[in-house]
């Protein structure tokens, strides 16, 4: 499995989470019209390397953006992504890193972005 789907099957798999968004956990652009609240994610890959040169863990970079009508709403479904993906008992490791609300001025709608780690 790669990071991204592992991810995404990790928050569509968290009640809370999926109480409030449903299904609507899309990689890299959510389909124009969609109902909010939401979430759109995307990943950077990067891995660290021992001193020989050998591949010692492979990790994401995830932003994952929360999308909803108000600050409220948005930092509500950030919180339930993030207890979705930090307290799994998958075999992976995910944790927090930063997390930024804002409100987009073309759209008027509120943005809760959250940055997790995840290690393979």
């Amino acid at each position: 499995m790669s990071i991204e789907i592992d991810f995404r099957a990790r928050a569509v798999a968290h009640a809370p989470l999926v109480a409030l968004v449903g299904q609507r956990v899309a990689l890299s652009a959510a389909p124009q019209g969609a109902d909010l609240p939401l979430v759109v994610y995307g990943v950077q890959h990067s891995v660290e390397r021992t001193l020989d040169g050998t591949i010692a863990e492979e990790l994401g970079t995830i932003d994952a953006e929360c999308w909803a009508e108000t600050s409220a709403a948005a930092e509500a479904v950030a919180d339930a992504l993030v207890l979705a993906v930090e307290h799994s008992e998958a075999a992976s490791a995910c944790w927090l890193i930063a997390r930024a609300p804002d409100l987009d001025a073309e759209t008027g709608l509120h943005v809760t972005t959250v940055r997790l780690v995840w290690s393979v």
